[in-house]
Parts: structure tokens; C-alpha cells; sequence
């Protein structure tokens, strides 16, 4: 019976989970998305969360995927009617500057490098603060001041997809008395709609073992925020 009507039941409702939504939304569109961010945490069994069983669609959930695809739509399509906003991308205080990071440019090291969504084609400004001490100065001026000069000054290098858009010097002496020294930003740059690798690091002066034995030779690049103008 079974052999002559073959009946193997119809298949349960399955959603995307979280996981499966951003790597579809990646595949497809070539954007990365943190699917967090835009559906409620998934429910799971056994401690898996991609079993059909236990993923419901519930009116809650249809209108979180309703909401993610109308974002998505404008992150992959550009908005040329876009409000200017702002991101910005946070740096440790404890963490390393000495080494280069993952995906920073080669000759670089420290700071911070991430892959940020334009909206749309535009003028782009990136602004880099810097951590800085109890006493206003900057976190490593000792060392900036050993190991730099006025005629060869520490330098930030702004960097989109590994091409250099911006380099620019460091005030050694820089204080929190003085906010345009310690919040530094770049002329509007040009940059293409969609996802680019953002990259704000310091130059590279010297390669090898670092012995300072006045201060850290931490380097104190806070965060980087970009904004549309």
C-alpha cells in the first residue's frame, strides 16, 4: 500500500532563523547584518535553533521581517533622501596598539577597522578621538614625545577598503582642554553606497621590540564615528 500511494506527509513551516537570515541577506545581497538586530531571539529544542517543529511564525515575528526587509531594502538599494546619521565604533582603553589589527591595511597598526553600510552615494566625514589621562593628556604622550618629532610627527591613516582617503598628524601635545586636538576629523570623502571596509589606524614608524621604560607605549586611539553630509 504504501509502495503504490506514497505519502511522506507534508513538510512543517520553517522559518529563517536568525543565523540563516543574515547569511541569506550576505549571499544575496553582499551586505553583513546582525540578524539580532532586527528578529526576536529564536526559539529553540534540544538546544537547537533551526528545528521547524518549535519555529513559529507569529504576527510579532511577520512584522520583525516586514521591518528588517524594509531596512535592508534601503541599505542595499541606497536612500538618496537619507538623513544624515551618525555610527561610531568603539577602541578598549586596554586594548593593543602596537600590533596591526585584522583587516587594517599592511604598515599600520592599532586603531580600528570595520565594515560599515553607506546609505547612498555622498560626502563622508570621519572623525577619531582619542582615550586620554586623568591629567587631559592623551594616553602614550611620554612615548609620542620620545619617539616622534615636530618634522616627523605620529599619523592616523583613514583608509576605505584598503586605499588610503585621509592621513593625518597627531598634535603630540595634544589636551582635553583643547577639544578640536583630541576629536580630530577628516574633509568630506567620497564613498559609493553599500558595505566598505572602514580603516583608522596609526602609520607605522618603527618595526621590532618596544622597551619604553617612562610610559606605555599604548597608543590611545578611542573610537571612529562616521557621519553623512
Amino acid at each position: 500500500m504504501a509502495q503504490s500511494k506514497p505519502n511522506p506527509g507534508g513538510r512543517t513551516f520553517q522559518r529563517l532563523n536568525q543565523a540563516e537570515y543574515s547569511a541569506s541577506i550576505r549571499d544575496l545581497l553582499g551586505l553583513e547584518i546582525n540578524g539580532a538586530d532586527y528578529l526576536p531571539p529564536d526559539t529553540k529544542s534540544a538546544n537547537f535553533d533551526n528545528i521547524a517543529d518549535v519555529q513559529m511564525l507569529s504576527p510579532t515575528l511577520l512584522d520583525a521581517y516586514l521591518n528588517a526587509a524594509a531596512e535592508v531594502s534601503r541599505l542595499a538599494l541606497g536612500d538618496p533622501d537619507a538623513t544624515t546619521t551618525e555610527a561610531q565604533y568603539r577602541v578598549p582603553r586596554w586594548a593593543s596598539q602596537i600590533e596591526r589589527v585584522e583587516g587594517a591595511p599592511y604598515g599600520t597598526r592599532g586603531g580600528v577597522s570595520v565594515v560599515h553600510n553607506f546609505v547612498a552615494d555622498g560626502d563622508y566625514v570621519f572623525r577619531f578621538s582619542f582615550h586620554h589621562e586623568t591629567t587631559g593628556t592623551a594616553v602614550g604622550n611620554g612615548a609620542s614625545a620620545l619617539n616622534t618629532t615636530p618634522e616627523s610627527p605620529e599619523q592616523v591613516e583613514i583608509s576605505v577598503d584598503g586605499e588610503r582617503v585621509a592621513l593625518m598628524d597627531i598634535d603630540r601635545w595634544m589636551h582635553v582642554s583643547n577639544p578640536e586636538s583630541v576629536d580630530m576629523r577628516t574633509p568630506p570623502i567620497a564613498v559609493t553606497a553599500g558595505p566598505h571596509r572602514v580603516t583608522a589606524a596609526f602609520v607605522m614608524k618603527a618595526d621590532g621590540p618596544v622597551q619604553d621604560l617612562i610610559s606605555p607605549h599604548d597608543w590611545s586611539l578611542a573610537s571612529t564615528a562616521i557621519a553623512g553630509t
